[in-house]
């Protein structure tokens, strides 16, 4: 009797270990996506990969898919998704639990640090839903305007 229950815990300690590594690279896999689909200019596929996050993506999505194709070249996606790495984390309380992806990119030629980096977090739910990720983009704005020209913030 112990040995089948022993047995049972173990099938289902496993079983429960591959899906989580299932969903992980599901999640990977949807960051890919999205980065292939503004690439693509299929504004259609990106906006649908946060369909169903229950928030209103109406002025979110367009904002940081615009921004992401209009800096394409210099945050160099095809790059850094190689290191993709899930880290656990959560959502306002520790009891609701997310996993997310974050990408820090550093201005180019910013030796200095003058430039805070732009941060891009992809979160997902705990468990994974499809098509429910959420994106953050920190320090959009400086980053977008700092042309990677140091000599600008000489006197």
């Amino acid at each position: 009797m112990i040995r089948i229950l022993i047995f049972s815990i173990t099938c289902f300690l496993l079983l429960s270990g591959c899906k989580s590594k299932n969903n992980d690279q599901e999640m990977k896999n949807d960051v890919s996506n999205y980065f292939m689909s503004i690439k693509k200019g299929d504004t259609a596929e990106t906006k649908k990969l946060f369909s169903e996050n229950g928030q209103d993506n109406s002025g979110i999505v367009p904002a940081n898919i615009f921004f992401i194709k209009s800096n394409y070249k210099r945050i160099k996606p095809d790059s850094i998704i190689k290191s993709m790495k899930i880290e656990d984390s959560y959502i306002i309380s520790p009891n609701i639990k997310s996993k997310k992806i974050e990408f820090v990119l550093n201005a180019e030629t910013d030796s200095l640090k003058i430039v805070k980096p732009l941060i891009m977090t992809f979160e997902f739910p705990v468990p994974y839903k499809k098509n429910s990720m959420t994106l953050w983009i920190q320090n959009m704005f400086e980053w977008r305007d700092n042309k990677t020209d140091i000599k600008r913030y000489k006197n």
